[in-house]
Order: C-alpha cells, then sequence, then structure tokens
C-alpha cells in the first residue's frame, strides 16, 4: 500500500496483521516540475477572474462522493463568513460536478468558487494559489498534498486515510480531525 493508514485498513478487510502489508509511500521527481513563476501565477489568476489582493485556495480532486466535494464547498462558505478576500478554485471532473454547481448556485458563491474543470496544467494552480484544501473521507497518500507542498503551499485536510502521512501538522499544513464546515472553515 502507498500508506500505513492504508495498509491497516486492508489488514482490517483481510484478517491479517497490517505488518505483513509492505508499505511504499508516493515518491516524485519534482526536478521535472516547472519552477514557480511568477508572471504564470499572476496569468492563472487573472485567467479565473481572482483578484490581485484575494487569497485564493485551490482543490483538485476527482469530482466524487469520496473526496468530499459538497463538504469543500460548506467549507468554503463557512471560511468566507471570517475572510471576505477569500477566492477559490476546483480543478477536477466527475459525477458530482452538476451537484457542486447546483450548491455554489444556492450559496450564491458562483464569483467566489469556480470549478476549473479537468487542467492539463495544474502546476498553474499551485504556482496560483496561496493555500490547498482537501475534504477527502478515504485517501491513501494524497499526491494533491504533495504536489502543492512541493510548491511551498499550506495545505488543510481531514485526517483521511494517508493525508496525516503526508503532511507535518501545524508545520505545513493543518489536518482536522472535525470534518465540519465550520470547524474546517475556521
Amino acid at each position: 500500500n502507498n500508506s500505513h493508514a492504508g495498509a491497516a485498513s486492508y489488514a482490517a478487510w483481510f484478517g491479517i496483521e497490517a505488518a505483513r502489508i509492505r508499505v511504499v509511500h508516493n515518491a516524485f521527481d519534482f526536478s521535472v516540475w516547472p519552477p514557480a513563476d511568477d508572471k504564470r501565477r499572476k496569468q492563472t489568476r487573472q485567467d479565473f477572474s481572482i483578484p490581485d489582493d484575494a487569497i485564493m485556495v485551490a482543490g483538485a480532486f476527482r469530482l466524487s462522493p469520496e473526496k468530499r466535494p459538497l463538504l469543500w464547498i460548506e467549507t468554503a462558505a463557512e471560511a468566507l463568513k471570517l475572510e471576505q478576500r477569500l477566492n477559490f478554485v476546483i480543478a477536477g471532473e466527475g459525477e458530482m460536478r452538476q451537484a457542486m454547481e447546483a450548491r455554489i448556485g444556492e450559496l450564491g458563491l458562483r464569483r467566489r468558487i469556480t470549478l476549473a474543470g479537468r487542467m492539463s496544467d495544474v502546476h498553474a494552480l499551485f504556482m496560483a494559489c496561496e493555500a490547498f484544501m482537501l475534504t477527502s473521507e478515504q485517501e491513501g497518500i494524497p499526491n494533491v498534498l504533495l504536489e502543492a507542498q512541493w510548491y511551498g503551499r499550506p495545505v488543510l485536510a481531514t485526517r483521511a486515510g494517508g493525508a496525516e502521512e503526508a503532511l507535518q501538522d501545524s508545520v505545513t499544513g493543518r489536518l482536522s480531525d472535525d470534518a465540519t464546515p465550520v470547524a474546517l472553515g475556521r
């Protein structure tokens, strides 16, 4: 498995000792990734109509139930009650896109939350944001958390699967045991 949390879950499922499952964490060769680029950062923010003085929070995930995209949107709505300069962009596609669009509309947040769809250049998203958020219910080692941190972006994640193994809580980001919009929004 790619996380100790995943190995423990599989061990319980198979009825074996977790030590029997080898853990090999995800790894990247970041030397082939483009370096942070201020021009690209500014262009990406313009492409998403993010004001210069805004605080951009990004997400990149499959729009499916285990990623809890509606929780992500509800969290954004709660965070906006505390900080009006926030803007949010989610990259990804999936079966929950229509439900997400509907909820964004119900909350009156079409100008604050952008569903970017599939992005071939997700690096630009990491460069453009000030923070990254992932509200999954299940994860191995979330690659997007590793990628965002490589670009120096703090991450907020729910304590799902291997998320805990992908960041240093209160150092490179924050893990939340409370997966409610109010707690995450704070």
